[in-house]
Parts: C-alpha cells; structure tokens; sequence
C-alpha cells in the first residue's frame, strides 16, 4: 500500500480516520495490558466520545486536551475529537502544573481527557486555569474488559501511581463514552485548512495549530518509508508496532499513531516507559516487527536476561522518539537484538529514517 499516495489522496485527517475503519475493520488496531480492540470497535468508541463532546454543548473549532501515557483509551480519543470537529491539545502526562495551565489556557481547552495518574497535576494546576470546564477522567484499564480490573489494581495498588487528588466537574471516561454512544455524532463539515490539533515542542514553549493538510503532508513525507525493499511488505501484512511513546510526542503521533493506523497496523501500547516488565508481557504475546521506545526501555530491556525466551525474529526495524539516545545503549541493543536503533527527531522524515536505516 502506497502511504504517500494515499495520504496525497486524503483531504483531512478524519478521512484518514474512516478509511481505516473501513478498510481495517476486523484487524487488531491496538493491544493494551494484552488486551485487543479491532479498528471497527476503535471507531465506534471515537463516534461515541465525538457524540459525547456534541452534547456537552462543544462546537467546531473548540479545543479539547488529552494528557496520558499510552492507554487503550487514547486512540478513540484522538480519532474522537477530530472526527467531531474539535482541535486536539495533547498534554505531556508528566508536565508542571504550570506547563500544563499555561497549555490549556493558550489553546483554550473547554474539555481535558486525563489519567488518573496525571489527574493530580491537573488538581494543582485549576486555579490557573481560564477556560476548562470539565475534565474527564481515563482509568488504566478502560476499554479492555476484564484485564481492565486487574489493569487499575496494578497501577493503583501495586505501583502506586495513582496520588491523592480532589477535582469538581469531573466524569468517568466510562459513563462519558456510554452517554455518548447513545446517540450518533452530528455530521460535520471538515476542510483540509481547518485546525486539528495544537502541537507544543518542550516545557515551557508555546504552542503552533497545525491544521489537517499540515499532519497529513508530514505523515505522506514519513509513509515514504514503507517503500524500501524488505520493508514494503509490512503494509500488507498487518504489521505490529510497539511504542511508549504518547500522543504528546510530535514524531510519535506522526509516525505511530496516525500513520500506523493508515496502513492497518497493530500497535502494542506500553504504558509505562520506566518498566521493563510490562514490555516483556506484551513481547511474549505479540512480537513486534517495530519498537518505538525511550532510550530508557531500550537501556532496561538490553540488560541482564530481559529478553531470553523473547522471540524477536520478525524484528525489521527499533527507532526512539525521545531524547536521551546514547552510543552505550545502541551498541547493547544492537549486541543483544542484532537490530539498530535509528533516532527519530522530526515526524516528518522518521518513517523513512526508521525504515532504511
């Protein structure tokens, strides 16, 4: 499948979103804590979560922010709140209060996604904030059925990564895409030139709207890759991509999130870049053909034994989308997997980078 042509062919993000649903329905779109969810079932809780927004009264063009790490519930979020009409504002999970007020407020976030685990900041951060009205609170396990219970136990209980904190006007991300579902979407107009999301660079920088020909022009100069001889397969076959990297990351929307989904891949989502333990699981039960993890995964993963009875045959290509990428870990990913890391700074040529290195 040619990515760049298609891309080319696309006139807005949300036209991308529903040819994949389409053309992909019975596929695995994502895995996470083991559990799978089909593009068909992704789209359905998008429209849910686009309905639900509609009828909390939001109009085309307003600002709706996400901050979590990589959680089933991102991906009907992100398709969600552009298929609905709404600019997306991914927040870094780990932000300041400060970073995080200074966002919301320069974007004008009306409505914020959070996980619990962020759900703290978020509670410093309100009495800065000028235009939120409710935030929506995402559990680690939403989505993904009965793992979802032991899912929130190990977060919350075993990890304890969940801090104390008191916020008003606040819904469960269950009940909200319930409520939504109960009802279709109202239909909306999309253009090429309409804003779809606000993409912030660091801590502390303000942020630039990119509107739906801007994403789709880097994803066509990033889909380049999957021409490469020995890679071009991929796109045919259902690829696995496992990443830590969350919707905040620039190069990781263009490279996982978005493109992926262009092309009917899986994505393998890892919560949690700081343990290794839960990339182990998610190996041993799906092999990934590509990772896309910090340089402090590859660091953990490439020590001890972490990887025997791994099988990582199918393994084309390891990229990192983050700073931090060191000779040292290079050279012990490559002596343990036989497979280079390619760091990827820019989401518009890292598909290619990724794929011919």
């Amino acid at each position: 499948m040619e990515v760049s042509q298609n891309m080319a062919r696309a006139g807005t993000l949300v036209d991308v979103f529903e040819t994949g649903a389409a053309n992909f329905a019975d596929r695995a779109a994502f895995e996470s804590f083991g559990a799978c969810l089909s593009y068909s079932s992704i789209a359905d809780h998008a429209r849910a979560i686009a309905s639900g927004l509609q009828r909390l009264g939001l109009q085309k063009g307003d600002c709706v922010a996400i901050m979590a790490p990589n959680v089933m519930a991102c991906a009907p979020i992100l398709f969600g709140v552009i298929a609905g009409g709404f600019v997306l504002a991914p927040v870094d999970p780990d932000a300041s209060p400060q970073d995080l007020a200074a966002q919301l407020n320069e974007s004008g976030a009306r409505v914020i996604f959070v996980l619990e685990t962020s759900a703290h900041i978020l509670c410093e951060a309100v009495e800065n904030l000028e235009t939120l009205e409710r935030a929506i609170i995402i559990a680690p396990g939403d989505l993904i059925g009965w793992r979802g219970f032991f899912a929130n136990v190990t977060v919350r209980r075993l990890r304890r990564r969940v801090k104390p904190y008191t916020l008003f006007a606040t819904l469960p991300f269950g009940s909200f895409t319930e409520w939504g579902a109960g009802e279709p979407p109202k239909p909306v107009e999309h253009t090429p030139d309409d804003v779809a999301m606000w993409r912030y660079a660091g801590a502390g920088q303000g942020g630039v709207r990119l509107a739906h020909r801007a994403l789709l022009a880097e994803m066509a100069q990033a889909g380049s890759g999957l021409h490469e001889p020995g890679i071009g397969e991929l796109a045919t076959t259902s690829p696995a991509l496992a990443h830590d990297q969350p919707v905040s990351n620039p190069a990781a929307l263009i490279l996982c999130w978005l493109s992926m989904w262009s092309i009917g891949a899986k994505q393998i989502l890892l919560m949690d870049a700081r343990d290794p333990f839960d990339a182990i699981k998610a190996f041993r039960k799906s092999p990934p053909d590509l990772l896309a993890l910090s340089p402090a995964l590859y660091s953990a993963l490439a020590g001890g034994k972490a990887l025997s009875g791994i099988d990582l045959s199918r393994l084309k290509a390891c990229a990192s989308l983050s700073a931090g990428m060191t000779a040292d870990i290079a050279e012990r990913w490559k002596a343990a997997t036989g497979v280079d890391i390619t760091p990827v700074d820019s989401g518009a040529k890292g598909l290619q980078d990724l794929l011919h290195d």
